[in-house]
C-alpha cells in the first residue's frame, strides 16, 4: 500500500499493538512502517501521532488534507486529516467517523482535543511549509475547529490552474495530467432510505462521509496527500518553464488566504428588507403574467416552454429562430430575437429576470444565514474563471444587478452590524484604463490624463463633434463600443446590443478604429503575437493557451480571437484587484476588515469613528497596487448597507 517509509525513519514502538481491536485487520498490517500510523496508515494512538508530528517537525513541510464530512468548509464536521511529510509517508487521522472497520463502532478513536491540541503546533507553525489541493477549504474548516493554518506554501489546484487554466483543476485530473498519478475514486457516502421508516417509496438519500468506514475513506485521504507531493515535484519546473512560479508565490497563494478570511468572516444580511421585496415582487410577478396573457388572448403557464412554445409560433404566427432537439428554442436569445415583432416575448423575458432574482436571491439569502455566526458565508472561487476572475457560490454575489430597482434592494440587505459602517471601493473603468496603458493610444491617454468622461470622449471622436454635442443617446453608444472592443465586440453583436443596423454598426466600429488607431494597431499585434506563441498573457505574467487559433472551424477560431484580445485587458484588470485585496489583507485601520468582492469592487466593515481615514488609505492603496501610464481610479462610499455605500 502507498504510504510505507523506510525503517528506522520515525523511533521504533511509535505503533502501539493492539490499538485496534482484534481481527479488524489483516495479519501482518501491523508491520507497516513507523509514522504511517497503525494499520493501514491509521493513528489511532497519541504515541503515533507523536512520532507523525516529530517527522513533520525534521522534515520542514506537509501536504495537509482537512476533510469534512460534506462539501461546505463553513457548516460540514471535520472528520479526519490526512497529512504526509514526505512523499511515500502518508497517515490519516480520524476524527469523526461513526464507523471504524467492518462496522466496529470507534471506540479506538482518538479524543478531537487533544489531536488538534497537539496538531495546533505543527499546524500553526509558519516555518513548516503547507501543501495542499484547494488549501483555502481546508485551512477554512481547521479554522472552524481553532486551528489556524500558517505557512501556506503550495496549492495544486491553483498552480494547475496557471498552468492549463481551462482545465479541469480536480486532483485526480491535475495528478493523472500533470504528474502521471492515479488516484482512488472519492469515496462515496452510502445511501439510505428517507424518514424514519426507511421506505423505498420515500426514496434514497445520500448520507455523509462520516457514515463511511474509516477504513475506506484513510487509502483515499492518504493517496490524496501523496499526490499534492508528487504535484509540488511536477509542478515546481512547469511552472519555472511558463514564468507563472512568481504570480502562484506573490499574487495567487496570499490571495487564497485573503479568500479563507473572507469566508470565515462573512457578511451580515437582514432578512427583513429581502423578505418586503420578496413580497413586492411577488406582485410585480402576478402583474407580469396578467400582461402575458393578455398579450397571448388567453391564460397559459410562463413556465412552461412547450406551453409558450405553442403560443409563440403555432397560435401567434412568430417565425422561430432557434431549434432544440424537442422542438422550438424559447431561451433567452429566442425571445430577444422576437422581442421586437409582439410584445409577448419582452414580457416573458422580464418575468423570468424577476423570477431568477427572487429565487437566487431574494427567498434564498434568509435560509443561507450562518446560524452559529448569524452571517452569509459565500464560497470565493479562485480557479474557475480563465482570465483570472474571482467568482463566488452559495450565493453567488457577481449576478446581482447593479444598477437595477430591484439590485439595489438586494444591496439594502447587506448591512453592517453596531458600531461600524460598509465601506465600497470600485475601480472605475479599470478594463479601460489597462487597453490606454497597454495600446498608449494617444486620445485614450489624455483622456485619463485629463480625468475626462472616456465615453464622452469616445462619442466626440467618433460622431465628429464637440463636447456639447455629445447627447445621452451618443454616449450611451459609445459606451457600449467601448467594452465591446475588450470584449472582441463585431458588427452583428453590435446591432444587436444597439438596436441598429448592421451597416451602421460596422461603420460605428470602423470610425472607432480610425479613431483610436493606437488601440487598432495593439490589438492587432496581439493577434499576431498569439499566433506565433498560441498564447496571450497579462501584464503579470497570467498565460492563456489559444489552441484554437489556428482551427479550420470559423466559429472556434473567432471565439479564439476574441479571447485572445480580451484576455490580456480583463487578466490584468482581476491582477490588480487581486494585488489591491493581498494589499489590503492588513487593515488600513484598526478594526477594519474586508468582507466582498464583486467584479472591481472591494466591500468592507469598518467602525464608524475611522471611516473617512479608512476609505483615504484604502483608496490609495488600491491606485498605487501597479503603475500604469494613466491614472488608476478607485470610487469610494460608505452607509450603513452595501446600497447606501455606492
Amino acid at each position: 500500500e502507498a504510504g510505507a517509509v523506510e525503517a528506522g525513519a520515525v523511533e521504533a514502538g511509535a505503533v502501539e499493538a493492539g490499538a485496534v481491536e482484534a481481527g479488524a485487520v489483516e495479519a501482518g498490517a501491523a508491520d507497516e512502517r513507523a509514522g504511517d500510523g497503525g494499520p493501514h496508515g491509521i493513528v489511532t494512538t497519541m504515541a503515533q501521532l507523536d512520532a507523525l508530528c516529530r517527522a513533520i517537525e525534521a522534515s520542514g513541510q506537509v501536504a495537509l488534507l482537512a476533510l469534512g464530512a460534506e462539501d461546505d468548509p463553513m457548516r460540514t464536521p471535520l472528520i479526519g486529516i490526512a497529512l504526509a511529510p514526505e512523499a511515500g509517508h502518508t497517515a490519516y487521522v480520524p476524527l469523526g467517523h461513526l464507523a471504524l472497520f467492518d462496522g466496529a463502532r470507534p471506540s479506538t478513536m482518538l479524543p478531537r482535543r487533544a489531536v488538534l491540541d497537539r496538531l495546533r503546533s505543527v499546524l500553526g507553525s509558519a516555518d513548516i511549509a503547507k501543501l495542499g489541493h484547494d488549501l483555502k477549504a481546508s485551512e477554512v474548516l481547521l479554522a472552524r475547529h481553532g486551528v489556524l493554518l500558517a505557512g501556506q506554501k503550495y496549492d495544486s489546484m491553483l498552480a494547475s490552474y496557471l498552468l492549463a487554466p481551462e482545465a479541469s483543476h480536480k486532483l485526480e485530473h491535475a495528478a493523472e495530467r500533470d504528474a502521471n498519478r492515479s488516484l482512488p475514486a472519492t469515496p462515496t457516502p452510502p445511501r439510505r432510505a428517507k424518514g424514519p421508516a426507511k421506505s423505498a417509496a420515500s426514496g434514497p438519500s445520500r448520507t455523509s462521509l462520516a457514515d463511511l468506514e474509516i477504513s475506506s475513506v484513510a487509502p483515499y485521504a492518504r493517496a490524496h496527500v501523496d499526490a499534492v507531493l508528487a504535484l509540488a515535484l511536477a509542478h515546481a519546473a512547469k511552472l519555472e518553464d511558463a514564468e507563472l512560479s512568481q504570480l502562484l508565490d506573490d499574487v495567487e497563494m496570499p490571495l487564497s488566504r485573503v479568500l479563507a478570511e473572507m469566508e470565515l468572516a462573512g457578511v451580515a444580511v437582514a432578512p427583513k428588507p429581502l423578505v418586503l421585496l420578496g413580497r413586492e415582487m411577488e406582485g410585480e410577478l402576478a402583474e407580469q403574467v396578467a400582461l402575458a396573457h393578455q398579450a397571448a388572448g388567453r391564460e397559459f403557464n410562463l413556465a412552461s416552454p412547450k406551453q409558450l412554445e405553442t403560443i409563440l409560433f403555432d397560435e401567434l404566427g412568430l417565425r422561430p429562430t432557434k431549434k432544440t432537439k424537442t422542438g422550438r428554442s424559447t431561451d433567452a436569445d429566442a425571445l430577444e430575437a422576437l422581442a421586437d415583432e409582439h410584445p409577448l416575448p419582452r414580457i416573458v423575458l422580464a418575468h423570468r429576470a424577476i423570477a431568477k432574482l427572487k429565487g437566487t436571491y431574494v427567498d434564498t439569502l434568509p435560509n443561507l444565514i450562518h446560524a452559529e455566526t448569524g452571517r452569509v458565508h459565500t464560497r470565493w472561487e479562485q480557479a474557475v474563471a480563465a482570465t483570472g476572475r474571482i467568482s463566488s457560490r452559495d450565493p453567488n454575489l457577481q449576478n446581482i444587478p447593479t444598477r437595477s430597482a430591484h439590485g439595489k434592494k438586494i444591496r439594502e440587505a447587506f448591512v453592517a452590524p453596531e458600531g461600524k459602517l460598509i465601506l465600497s471601493a470600485d475601480y472605475s473603468q479599470i478594463e479601460l484604463s489597462v487597453l490606454a496603458h497597454l495600446s498608449e493610444d494617444p486620445i485614450l491617454v489624455e483622456a485619463f490624463e485629463r480625468a475626462e468622461d472616456v465615453h464622452v470622449r469616445t462619442a466626440m471622436a467618433v460622431f465628429g463633434v464637440d463636447e456639447a454635442g455629445v447627447t445621452q443617446e451618443m454616449r450611451a453608444q459609445s459606451k457600449t463600443v467601448n467594452f465591446g472592443v475588450i470584449y472582441g465586440m463585431g458588427a452583428v453583436a453590435l446591432a444587436k446590443r444597439l438596436g441598429i443596423s448592421r451597416p451602421d454598426a460596422k461603420k460605428f466600429i470602423d470610425t472607432y478604429f480610425e479613431r483610436y488607431d493606437g488601440v487598432r494597431r495593439y490589438l492587432e499585434a496581439l493577434l499576431a503575437g498569439a499566433r506565433a506563441t498560441g498564447a496571450v498573457r497579462t501584464m503579470l505574467g497570467r498565460r492563456r493557451p489559444l489552441t484554437q487559433l489556428e482551427s479550420k472551424n470559423h466559429a472556434e477560431r473567432a471565439y479564439a480571437e476574441r479571447i485572445a484580445q480580451n484576455t490580456p485587458i480583463q487578466g490584468t484588470a482581476a491582477d490588480i484587484l487581486k494585488l489591491a485585496m493581498v494589499r489590503l489583507r492588513e487593515p488600513v485601520v484598526p478594526g477594519a476588515r474586508m468582507v466582498l468582492t464583486v467584479h472591481d469592487e472591494l466591500v468592507f466593515e469598518v467602525p464608524e469613528a475611522a471611516i473617512e481615514l479608512c476609505a483615504q488609505r484604502t483608496k490609495a492603496a488600491m491606485e498605487s497596487v501597479l503603475p500604469l501610464r494613466v491614472p488608476l481610479v478607485v470610487d469610494v462610499g460608505w452607509g450603513r448597507s452595501w446600497a447606501d455605500a455606492h
